[in-house]
């Protein structure tokens, strides 16, 4: 072979290289593309976990996480002027929703609220003390305000609230928090037919 040869050879090598490199980089740059990979880490087999209530119908094709926060003026707004909607379909069964809260004061009334409004969840299988807790926050000081609002025995749930499903509770919604990349409340991940959408923002969602 000869030296002209061989050098052709290697130029093309070189720019085939190049040529490969040059798309890599552009797809891996791409804003589309980083995206996408971003909503790819929320991955559907890993969206409701053992710590999460879900309510309205589980086998859903409609599927949507809320992050939530009491402490949350958005949080609030969105519940008192959106919500009912996102109700309605949960209690026509069309959709599956799961309520994630976080306490974003990290004091012991935050993480209080959001252990009775879990065990609310999961034993009535029901958003009242949830949606109380939002409509009233300004005016509740304790826990024991939410016990006296309740129209019946409270026994149960306040065993609930000091168990450690509870705990596992505000600590797996804050764990999940962070997974995905959740920077705002209230954030919601909507998954429709497989189909993985993030929402942020106090907002009207579309179920359609």
């Amino acid at each position: 072979m000869s030296k002209k040869l061989k050098i052709r050879i290697n130029l093309v090598f070189i720019v085939a290289i190049l040529i490969v490199s040059l798309v890599l980089a552009i797809i891996l740059l791409n804003p589309f593309n980083f995206s996408r990979s971003i909503e790819n880490q929320l991955k559907l087999e890993n969206l409701i976990d053992e710590n999460d209530v879900v309510l309205g119908n589980i086998s859903s094709n409609i599927i949507l996480i809320e992050y939530s926060s009491f402490d949350c003026p958005a949080c609030r707004f969105f519940h008192l002027n959106y919500f009912d909607n996102i109700e309605d379909a949960i209690n026509n069964n069309e959709i599956a929703y799961v309520l994630r809260l976080v306490p974003l004061k990290r004091s012991e009334l935050s993480i209080d609220l959001i252990k009775v409004a879990y065990c609310s969840m999961k034993l009535k299988n029901s958003l009242e003390t949830v949606k109380y807790i939002f409509k009233n926050y300004a005016n509740i000081t304790s826990i024991e305000d939410i016990y006296n609002a309740l129209e019946y025995d409270v026994s149960e749930l306040k065993s609930c609230v000091n168990s450690i499903e509870a705990e596992n509770y505000v600590k797996s919604s804050y764990k999940k928090l962070i997974e995905n990349r959740i920077e705002a409340t209230p954030t919601f991940i909507l998954v429709k037919d497989g189909e993985i959408k993030k929402i942020v923002g106090a907002q009207p969602i579309n179920l359609n």
